[in-house]
C-alpha cells in the first residue's frame, strides 16, 4: 500500500512540475526545481486526529525540513495545493520561513513561530491555483472559499502574472509594495493582519455573539480595503488609459459583485458583511477625496 502511494505521489509530482514548466517563466520554476529535489515525502493516518478534533485535515506541508506530510488513505485530493505550497516555499537558515506569501519568523530557542503574517491571502491564493491549474484533471478538495474569492481579487488589482511571479518567488514584501502603490502602507499591512484574523475565526465552530459581531466588523474592513485599494487603481488608469465615466462604473460594479455579502463557515453564517451603504460611503469618500465627483453615483 505505501509503496504504491509513493508511486502514485512520484506521478502527481512529474505532472505538476510538467504543467508547471509549460506554464510559468524560468525565473518563477527556480524554487520549484530546487525545493523538489530535496523534497521529503511521509504518509500519516489522520484519520485518528480528524475524529477527536472535528478536523478534515488530509496533509500538510512544513517548510522547515522541506517535507511533505500527506494522508495514507486520501492525499489525492489536496496533493496539489501543498505542492504548490513545495514550490513556492524558502527557509531563511531556519530563523525565517516564507511559503508564497506567508512569513513565519522562528524563536531561536524552542523552534515555535514567533510572529507570522500572510496566512489568510496565501492559503486563498494556493488553493486558487490549485484549482486553476489542476480542477479540470482531478478532483479538488473545496477549502477556503472566502480567502479563494479575495485572493482573486487582489490578484484583479495587481495582475495575473505579476501575483503568480510574487508567489513563486515567496516574495511577500513585493505583494505588499505592489498594493501600497494604491494604497496606505499601514492600510495594507492592517489589511494582511485582519484577513489572517478571519482565516483562523472561520475555522471556529463555536461563536458566540460579541465574538460574532467582531468577525462581522473586520469583514467589513477587508471589504472597505478592497474596494478602496480597486478604486484607486482605477483612478490612475483615468490618468493613463482616458477611461470614460461608463467604462469606470462598469469595472467597479464587476469588482463589488464579486465580493460576497455573506459568508457561512462551520454553520455559523455572517450576513451584512457588504452593505449598501458600505459600498456607497467608501465609493464617495474616495472619488470626492480624488477630485472624481462626476463617478460617485455608480449603485
Amino acid at each position: 500500500m505505501k509503496r504504491d502511494n509513493i508511486d502514485r505521489v512520484k506521478t502527481l509530482i512529474i505532472e505538476f512540475i510538467k504543467i508547471m514548466e509549460d506554464s510559468l517563466s524560468k525565473e518563477d520554476l527556480i524554487m520549484i526545481i530546487n525545493n523538489f529535489n530535496t523534497l521529503n515525502i511521509k504518509f500519516k493516518n489522520y484519520k485518528i486526529t480528524n475524529f477527536l478534533f472535528l478536523d478534515n485535515t488530509v496533509g500538510g506541508y512544513n517548510p522547515l525540513n522541506n517535507t511533505l506530510m500527506l494522508d495514507i488513505n486520501n492525499f489525492e485530493s489536496t496533493i496539489y495545493h501543498e505542492l504548490f505550497h513545495v514550490a513556492s516555499s524558502k527557509n531563511y537558515l531556519n530563523k525565517i520561513l516564507i511559503s508564497g506569501f506567508h512569513l513565519n519568523k522562528i524563536s531561536l530557542n524552542n523552534s515555535k513561530h514567533t510572529r507570522s503574517i500572510g496566512i489568510g491571502i496565501n492559503e486563498g491564493y494556493t488553493q486558487y491555483l490549485a484549482e486553476k491549474y489542476f480542477s479540470n484533471k482531478k478532483y479538488i478538495m473545496s477549502a477556503y472559499r472566502y480567502q479563494v474569492n479575495v485572493a482573486k481579487l487582489i490578484e484583479e488589482i495587481i495582475g495575473e502574472y505579476k501575483m503568480q511571479s510574487l508567489y513563486f518567488h515567496a516574495n511577500l514584501m513585493g505583494l505588499i509594495n505592489e498594493l501600497s502603490f494604491y494604497n496606505d502602507y499601514d492600510k495594507v499591512m492592517e489589511f494582511l493582519t485582519q484577513l489572517d484574523f478571519l482565516h483562523r475565526k472561520l475555522s471556529y465552530t463555536n461563536i458566540n455573539l460579541k465574538e460574532k459581531n467582531t468577525i462581522i466588523n473586520i469583514f467589513c474592513k477587508v471589504h472597505v480595503f478592497l474596494i478602496e485599494t480597486y478604486l484607486y487603481k482605477l483612478l490612475e488608469e483615468i490618468k493613463i488609459y482616458n477611461l470614460t465615466e461608463e467604462q469606470f462604473n462598469i469595472k467597479v460594479l464587476n469588482f463589488i459583485e464579486q465580493i460576497p455579502i455573506a459568508v457561512e463557515s462551520k454553520k455559523v453564517l455572517y450576513d451584512e458583511i457588504l452593505t449598501h451603504e458600505l459600498i456607497e460611503k467608501t465609493i464617495e469618500r474616495i472619488c470626492i477625496t480624488n477630485d472624481r465627483k462626476d463617478v460617485v453615483k455608480i449603485i
